[in-house]
């Protein structure tokens, strides 16, 4: 299983200098999906999602898991002592 974060994009030309960033956005928009298409990819956002459908994952592959904790009264959260 994969967890991706995120698509990178327009990131690559804005951190790295012109040949490094091509070959970022090469690996990520071209190479990643040929080499990972039968992966399953767990990502954070529908946005996200979105981003690696267009990249040509298929949808059967990719899942989003939100971050975050729904609390409910199963489990107890308790406060830490304060410090003075």
């Amino acid at each position: 299983m994969i967890w991706l974060h995120h698509i990178h994009g327009p990131m690559w030309h804005m951190s790295l200098p012109k040949p490094l960033g091509h070959a970022g956005v090469a690996l990520e928009e071209k190479l990643g999906p040929i080499v990972y298409r039968n992966q399953p990819i767990v990502t954070l956002s529908r946005s996200s999602e979105q981003e690696l459908l267009e990249l040509g994952f298929p949808a059967r592959n990719v899942s989003v898991i939100s971050p975050g904790w729904i609390p409910d009264s199963r489990h107890r959260v308790r406060r830490a002592p304060r410090h003075s």
